[in-house]
């Protein structure tokens, strides 16, 4: 099986508001067209979220959860969010004009 692990990493800022996140996901190869998604994140100061999903063809379906970690978690009484997931992913480069190298 190949496996491949990818790390990820956000910052959004807007007026005062701003989101920290961090993460990784691991995917393995299920056959030539199916890989399997499992990964997580921490949005600091706010959750962790667990994710589960299959990459299929040019589709991504996945399934994720949300543990509250900040002052919230009280007021939901500990629940998180089941979150639903469909993503398209286009393969398809940019074609663009050959370069000829002369050394290569």
């Amino acid at each position: 099986y190949l496996l491949d692990i990818t790390p990820n990493f956000i910052y959004i800022k807007q007026g005062d508001a701003q989101e920290i996140a961090a993460g990784a996901y691991a995917q393995m190869m299920l056959s030539p067209e199916s890989d399997l998604l499992v990964g997580s994140n921490y949005r600091v100061d706010d959750a962790a979220i667990a994710f589960l999903g299959i990459h299929h063809k040019s589709m991504v379906f996945g399934v994720s959860y949300d543990f509250n970690t900040s002052s919230l978690n009280r007021a939901t009484g500990s629940r998180g969010g089941l979150e639903l997931s469909v993503s398209f992913t286009s393969r398809k480069g940019i074609v663009g004009p050959n370069f000829f190298c002369p050394r290569l």
